[in-house]
C-alpha cells in the first residue's frame, strides 16, 4: 500500500484569531511538524492551503508541495477534494496542522490497520466510542468518488466501509489546538 500525506492548513483560524500552520513551536512550523511526522510513513506529502495563504507558505514550503483549495466552504473535505486529481498511491493520510503532540506510534498503528485490512476504505481511531476523524486514512478511489463535499469528514468516514481503532482513556492523544487558551 502506498499512501499521500495531506496536511490540513486551509482553515480559516478563526478561534485562534493567527494561521495556525505558522504557528511556531520549537523553532519549527506547525505545519512542519505534522508534514515531518506523516514523511515517517507517506510519500509524497502535500499540505493543503487555501489561495489566501500561498504567499506566506511559499517561505516554508516548495509550491510543489501545496494543493491549493479549489472548492470553498467546506472544511477539511476542501483540501481532500482538491487533492483528488494528484493523487497516484493507493492511499492518503490526512491530519490537521493542529495536532502536533500526536504521537507517530499511533500513526503507525493506523498504517499498519491500513496495509493489513485491503477490503476497507477508510480507517480512523475510535476514542471511547467517539470516532476520531484525524487523523483517518482513506483511500484514493473513495476520494475520486466523493459525492458530496459539503458533508463532514465524520460523515463521509462511516458513509464509507470504516474500519477504527478502539482506544479507551486517550484523553491527550488526539490534543488538538483551537485558541490560545488551548496552548496554555
Amino acid at each position: 500500500m502506498s499512501i499521500t500525506g495531506l496536511v490540513l492548513c486551509g482553515g480559516q483560524s478563526s478561534r485562534m484569531g493567527t494561521d495556525k500552520g505558522l504557528m511556531m513551536f520549537r523553532n519549527k512550523s506547525w505545519c512542519s511538524i505534522i508534514f515531518d511526522k506523516l514523511s515517517y510513513f507517506c510519500t509524497p506529502v502535500y499540505v493543503s492551503i487555501n489561495s489566501k495563504q500561498l504567499d506566506s507558505y511559499t517561505t516554508i514550503f516548495n509550491t510543489n508541495q501545496f494543493i491549493v483549495d479549489t472548492i470553498t466552504n467546506a472544511g477539511p473535505m476542501a483540501g481532500l477534494v482538491s487533492l483528488s486529481s494528484k493523487i497516484k498511491t493507493s492511499s492518503v493520510l490526512v491530519m490537521p496542522c493542529d495536532m502536533i503532540d500526536f504521537d507517530l506510534k499511533y500513526l503507525e498503528l493506523l498504517v499498519s490497520l491500513a496495509k493489513n485490512n485491503p477490503n476497507y476504505d477508510c480507517f480512523a481511531f475510535k476514542e471511547n466510542s467517539f470516532l476520531q476523524p484525524f487523523p483517518s486514512i482513506i483511500t484514493s478511489n473513495i476520494i475520486a468518488n466523493m459525492n458530496n463535499p459539503n458533508t463532514g469528514l465524520s460523515h463521509f468516514l462511516n458513509s464509507n466501509k470504516l474500519l477504527t481503532i478502539p482506544l479507551e482513556n486517550t484523553k491527550t492523544v488526539f490534543k488538538n489546538y483551537n485558541t490560545m487558551l488551548d496552548i496554555g
